[in-house]
């Protein structure tokens, strides 16, 4: 259905498609992992309000990666 949308996207030569949606104004209640009150959801990057440029968002990327490696590693107590 998004290939109607955006013609290639669904070519083989397409590893990853995340669309970019930025919402500077929001700010959404996280821990230190920027996991939200919503178990298992977490928001990172310079789209979230969580940073502002570059650097910050993969700062946040690496935050959040390491709280769903975490979580991860829990689930199987």
């Amino acid at each position: 259905m998004l290939a109607r949308v955006i013609p290639g996207v669904a070519h083989p030569s397409t590893t990853i498609y995340v669309p970019e949606i930025k919402f500077y104004d929001t700010k959404y209640e996280t821990d230190r992992t920027l996991q939200t009150t919503v178990p298992g959801l977490y928001v990172a990057g310079d789209g979230v309000g969580k940073s502002r440029g570059i650097v910050g968002a993969a700062l946040n990327g690496t935050l959040a990666a390491e709280g769903i490696l975490q979580r991860a590693a829990g689930a199987g107590d």
